[in-house]
């Protein structure tokens, strides 16, 4: 017997190979690039132990890294293997939340990328073939190639691209062709996010929302979503889902942050669609 699901848009229930609700609600879920669990129904015994293993997978990874990290600090051949194993772990993790979009997911997601941060930054500065003075004097030419594109997209940035704005403000935060410098970062978003450059009005709200680089403002991070979600972003309407659901600066409204989440899912956000079901729950227990 197939299974039915429930349109949360009207109700209607349908076969499971149905692609689309006649309220416009989408059901399919593309995970072409994880085939192991892309078509397991998540309240499926089956699921929960490939969402375990893949956990354990990912905790030995991580022991492995850590230990392996401690003993290996200067050597790059080491240290690049680490960062194979950290990128093994993150598909595995994203697996995960694709369709289980837990906060000890995200916590995992977390942990993987700071330490990934820490092996790429430290094998960027080992990389660099000499040391030179950039802009503020004071940071190492971590790669030719990567410096002078960064130095190329500044002067564009300091002519008013907004485009370059954005870029410049990336480059900070990823620390590609200079050092991580995340003050640097929320300036150049701020300059393309005020001139209506969503993807920059998006990641200027997350530091806000974090703290990195500014100082924390929930108030900001919920404007900037906001504006970027308005603009079309779906993973900010998914924030702002977030925010109504948990009280973050806004009053808590459950209603408030279905309407978020089913813009974001509709936006072609797939894992909103499992925020939607949990917000939806906690509505149904009131």
């Amino acid at each position: 017997m197939k299974r039915k699901i429930k349109c949360p848009g009207c109700g209607r229930e349908y076969q499971e190979q149905m692609a689309q609700c006649a309220c416009g609600w989408d059901f399919t879920e593309d995970f072409v690039l994880y085939p192991s669990v892309s078509r397991i129904p998540e309240e499926s015994e089956q699921f929960h132990i490939v969402e375990d293993a893949y956990i354990k997978k990912i905790q030995e990874i991580m022991g492995r890294v850590e230990a392996a990290y401690q003993a290996s600090l200067n050597e790059s051949k080491e240290l690049s293997r680490i960062a194979q194993d950290l990128e093994e772990a993150e598909n595995l993790i994203k697996t995960i939340i694709r369709r289980d979009g837990s906060d000890e997911n995200f916590e995992w997601f977390g942990k993987i990328y700071m330490q990934k941060t820490l092996i790429q930054g430290k094998l960027q500065r080992q990389s660099s073939t000499e040391i030179k003075r950039n802009l503020s004097g004071n940071r190492k030419n971590l790669d030719n190639e990567e410096q002078d594109k960064f130095l190329r997209i500044y002067r564009e940035a300091e002519e008013g691209s907004r485009d370059a704005q954005f870029a410049v403000g990336y480059m900070y935060e990823q620390g590609e062709g200079t050092e991580i410098d995340y003050n640097e970062a929320a300036k150049y978003y701020s300059m393309a996010a005020q001139k209506g450059h969503e993807g920059a009005q998006h990641n200027l709200a997350v530091l806000y929302y974090t703290g990195r680089g500014v100082k924390q403002d929930m108030r900001q991070a919920y404007e900037w979503f906001y504006r970027a979600a308005r603009s079309g972003v779906n993973i900010s309407m998914c924030m702002l889902g977030s925010m109504y659901e948990n009280g973050e600066y806004v009053k808590k409204d459950l209603k408030s942050a279905l309407y978020w989440y089913q813009m974001a899912y509709k936006s072609g956000n797939k894992a909103a669609y499992d925020k939607w079901q949990k917000a939806k729950a906690k509505i149904i227990k009131c």
